[in-house]
């Protein structure tokens, strides 16, 4: 997988126009951390991050199935690849506490690029580490991937206000 590479030293907040900018190998610290840039810049990689306890406990039950899935030592399995080129960004957040459930990370409503950092990177001192044994993204349909991101959502509210086994009853 021929992926566009983002190398992080260059991604300090106000930099302009870094995501339209094109790294090389050569850009990257070999010391340093690694992002992807997200959505029609990758073929349609997109990234669902999972914020809260409860998604990344309820994720196997309502996300679909993929192989690229990697996180750090606190949330091992807090982020799932797929290939959904049509997918748009948008993020999940409880209406009562107010704190983030979930995103779908992908190109912007507006066409804005997203990026996410990805093994061996290191951040808040934790190493992204891949889980299992590939790291192969699945093809997932867009509105089948943002169907199942509002499933999981509505899971995690459950699983907050009602309950783990409703929640775990999809």
């Amino acid at each position: 997988m021929n992926l566009p590479l983002v190398a992080t030293t260059f991604c300090a907040p106000g930099r302009r126009g870094i995501s339209r900018r094109q790294f090389t190998l050569g850009d990257v610290d070999p010391n340093g951390n690694v992002g992807i840039k997200l959505g029609c810049r990758s073929g349609g990689l997109v990234d669902v991050d999972l914020d809260s306890a409860e998604a990344v406990e309820l994720a196997d039950i309502y996300l679909l199935e993929t192989d690229a899935v990697f996180g750090r030592r606190a949330k091992r399995r807090s982020r799932r690849l797929y290939i959904s080129p049509e997918a748009v960004f948008e993020a999940f957040t409880d209406p009562i506490k107010g704190d983030r459930l979930l995103e779908l990370r992908a190109d912007g409503q507006t066409g804005g690029c997203h990026q996410t950092l990805v093994p061996p990177s290191v951040a808040g001192r934790e190493r992204r580490e891949w889980v299992g044994g590939g790291i192969e993204p699945a093809f997932a349909d867009a509105r089948v991937l943002r169907q199942r991101c509002v499933y999981l959502a509505i899971g995690c509210l459950v699983m907050r206000y009602v309950g783990e086994t409703a929640a775990r009853n999809r």
